[in-house]
């Protein structure tokens, strides 16, 4: 059994990758890979195993597993496994990886472990110290909020500091076992009671260590047999370590050929895939169970609304390799300072949105910080085609100065590290490289006055800065256009909104009708009809539609009749208005019946919206849509629960009706009828 902390085609000893590796070795092994994919295919053998996994495994004779396998599963079979192999790459905790180990529950089974020396899962901004994650925690959010112009939200209030401390010392205890990685598992199996021994490989690399010391004390007492003896030993084990080195490089280079040749099936896959509609990506997106010709057309759909342009199979490599997040903050850094703006204030609205005014800090991946550390860093300096830059410039050299002195800061906005030992244009390429996804480019040499420790003059490298021609322009265009379109668009609809003769538009003063009368009834009471704030704290509630014809004498709102306890009468209200009224519930292309609008959310763009065609959405009459209805006698209780279902599906009404309005400000709409009616409910409790 094989235990890994990858799944995917990116790395060398993925399971995926192992298990194509493993297939071409021993073709005649019968081999199951259980993953977060295969266990949700309906058409791979994994597909459900979990409950039944003790059964499942005895038919196979190599099991390669993912962290799918978790706490909870237990291998109870004994006699069947022969070794239980663990490689990690650092992608999971340090327990996490001996849970792993430990799914097989038989002792006699030795296990055999490789791990990284250092991991890659670090928490925050990677501390072993609590106290230092939230403080950077808090700063960077800090900072961001007040870069965003114009938005009146308390981070104090929007959220819980408990689970704030907990994820940081919970983060802590994961960075600390990261920083030393190896020898945290070491030392973990240790205590665990097992014995632990290195492998042949580190055996033999500890003993030409010693070796070497006994050679130079040797030669220092002038041993000489002594010293020719040792040097017999370190020749034959430096032998022995190279035919290993050997073998294991031939591995490895077979590891790294499956690997390039899996991810460039994997994207021509998903290239070839079928295009699918937004509804389509939804059911998918929402389904559990997922075949492989499906999940490659999620990915496809996924892909397309990200970028905008045709898909390749290298534009799927390039994503898979990081490219979004370092084109998306080129794209801020050189285009309008507000669209980046614009995106973080719809992407914290839509946080506060599924959370119900509530927000986890650790979640929200706001980049106006970032761009607006770039800015006063001066890179933007860099991006100038008619000049030259060498590494003895003095604006190189502020600019290398500049983030050294200020790298507890670069840590925490850009989340990278930059050793004091780098020259400037090392650091120049670094910050370009890692977080823009392009470097300068070296067009020549030039030799220079000064002289080298050997007395010859040094060579000064001279570097030119030439846009990127790896396709980004072209989704740049794309991007632009897009947030164009999402701002005026939500500029149009705050004009509309403020134009509405009956209130402000605010969510604090929204009017309402105070009811519906026929034309020809006679109104006597001199409560009905009054227009009320909106507001949370006076929500007007639109009173009881009499039926046609019958005067209204009683002065209690929304009763007919004598007003005796005995016998009230009141109306049976208004009808459904069926179809048509659909059609006269758009605002903006939004729709009040189940309808969809798709959202970009990482660029929090309105990706699309149709416009509404005034003629062809005419409201029908009172008269054509209430029937008359017979006033009917009814007990007082049952009037007083008939009110109170009134009113409170007029108070879902209302809180649907202020969902619509803050997304319409924002920009960011409401994808469906039924989640705009989730959230209305889930406000009026």
């Amino acid at each position: 059994m094989v235990v890994e902390d990858s799944q995917k085609v990116t790395g060398n000893w993925s399971c995926r990758n192992l298990e194509t590796q493993l297939q071409k070795r021993f073709p005649h092994q019968r081999i199951l890979r259980i993953d977060s994919e295969s266990v949700s295919d309906p058409n791979h053998p994994a597909y459900g195993c979990i409950d039944q996994l003790n059964t499942l495994i005895q038919n196979y004779d190599i099991i390669i597993a993912s962290p799918t396998i978790g706490t909870g599963v237990s291998i109870d079979l004994r006699h069947h496994f022969t070794a239980v192999f663990g490689i990690f790459k650092g992608a999971i905790a340090v327990n996490d990886a001996l849970q792993a180990l430990a799914r097989v529950r038989d002792e006699t089974v030795p296990w055999f472990v490789w791990t990284a020396p250092f991991g890659v899962g670090k928490i925050g901004n990677g501390s072993s110290s609590y106290q230092a994650i939230l403080k950077s925690q808090k700063k960077v959010i800090t900072t961001n909020l007040k870069l965003l112009q114009g938005v009146d939200f308390d981070i104090d209030e929007a959220y819980d500091p408990i689970h704030l401390r907990t994820w940081a010392k919970m983060g802590a205890r994961i960075n600390a076992g990261m920083w030393n990685y190896r020898e945290a598992i070491w030392e973990a199996l240790k205590a665990e009671g097992h014995s632990v021994e290195l492998c042949r490989e580190n055996q033999l690399q500890q003993e030409l260590k010693v070796l070497l010391l006994r050679q130079l004390a040797a030669n220092n007492a002038q041993n000489w047999d002594l010293l020719e003896e040792l040097e017999s030993q370190d020749r034959k084990l430096k032998s022995e370590l190279d035919s290993r080195e050997t073998v294991a490089a031939c591995i490895r280079a077979e590891a790294t050929s499956i690997k390039e040749e899996n991810k460039m099936l994997e994207a021509q896959a998903v290239n070839n895939a079928s295009d699918i509609t937004l509804s389509k990506y939804l059911e998918l997106k929402d389904k559990r169970a997922k075949t492989r010709d499906e999940l490659n057309q999620q990915r496809k759909y996924q892909l397309q609304e990200t970028y905008g342009v045709p898909i390749t199979p290298e534009l799927k490599l390039k994503d898979d390799a990081g490219w979004l997040p370092q084109i998306r903050l080129h794209y801020y850094l050189i285009y309008d300072p507000e669209l980046v703006r614009f995106r973080d204030k719809n992407h914290l609205a839509g946080h506060l949105e599924r959370g119900q005014g509530k927000v986890c800090p650790q979640d929200l991946r706001l980049l106006t910080a970032s761009v607006e550390a770039l800015k006063a860093l001066g890179i933007k300096s860099l991006f100038n085609v008619n000049r030259e830059y060498r590494g003895t410039d003095a604006d190189v050299i502020a600019f290398a100065e500049q983030v050294k002195q200020c790298s507890v800061d670069i840590k925490d906005f850009l989340g990278i590290s930059v050793s004091p030992q780098m020259t400037p244009m090392e650091v120049v390429q670094y910050i370009l490289r890692g977080k823009l996804g392009f470097t300068l480019r070296r067009v020549r040499q030039e030799r220079s006055e000064e002289r080298d420790a050997k007395g010859r003059p040094k060579r000064i490298r001279v570097y030119q800065f030439e846009f990127p021609q790896d396709g980004r322009e072209a989704i740049f265009e794309v991007w632009q256009q897009r947030d164009k379109e999402a701002v005026s668009l939500a500029e149009g609809a705050r004009e509309c909104l403020e134009g509405v003769s009956s209130g402000t538009g605010l969510d604090n003063s929204i009017e309402m009708s105070g009811g519906v009368f026929s034309q020809d009834l006679p109104q006597q009471n001199n409560e009905v009809g009054t227009a009320c704030t909106g507001s949370d704290n006076n929500i007007g509630i639109s009173e009881v539609v009499p039926p046609l014809g019958l005067s209204q004498q009683n002065n209690e709102v929304g009763t007919v009749g004598t007003g005796s306890d005995n016998n009230i009468e009141i109306s049976e209200g208004v009808s459904p208005l069926d179809e048509e009224w659909a059609h006269t519930t758009q605002v903006f292309g939004v729709e009040a019946a189940p309808g969809e609008t798709l959202t970009t959310e990482e660029m929090g763009v309105a990706a699309s919206y149709q416009a509404i065609e005034p003629e062809n959405h005419a409201i029908p009459t009172y008269e054509a849509k209430v029937p008359q209805i017979a006033p009917s006698e009814l007990k007082v209780g049952s009037v007083v629960r008939f009110c109170g279902e009134v009113q409170k599906y007029v108070v879902r009404a209302v809180a649907g009706a202020q969902v619509m309005v803050k997304s319409l400000f924002s920009g960011q709409f409401v994808n469906t009828y039924a989640h705009r009616l989730e959230l209305a409910e889930g406000r009026t409790g």
